[in-house]
């Protein structure tokens, strides 16, 4: 989705500065995007954390039930925020490893 810039341009136009035109004009224009992106980023890691869930046993573990657990059970959330962010790096560099090395997928990501 594109907002045309002459949108913001009206409301500096029209006295406004830069700040009421992303909150008068983009944030409105935008926030059903942000609900629906937040809404299937929520779905697909509810059905990961269920699929996870079913796979776990005392000799296997996966990381996402051991931040759930973390989280959840034992109360420790500084715990769980660490872990969190460990794994977001570790899969970010992954992604960016593989866009590099591998250039075909990114042609295919944007079709």
């Amino acid at each position: 989705m594109q907002i045309h810039p002459e949108l913001e341009e009206v409301v500096q136009t029209s006295g406004g500065s830069k700040v009421d035109a992303l909150r008068k004009v983009v944030v409105p224009l935008i926030a059903p995007a942000i609900m629906y992106a937040f809404l299937v980023s929520f779905i697909f890691s509810y059905r990961e954390v269920t699929t996870a869930v079913f796979m776990i046993s005392p000799r296997n573990m996966v990381l996402s039930t051991v931040i759930w657990n973390t989280w959840w059970a034992a109360g420790n959330t500084m715990e769980a925020a660490a872990l969190s962010v460990m794994m977001t790096v570790v899969m970010g560099t992954f992604v960016l490893i593989v866009m590099k090395f591998f250039p075909q997928i990114r042609k295919g990501m944007q079709r």
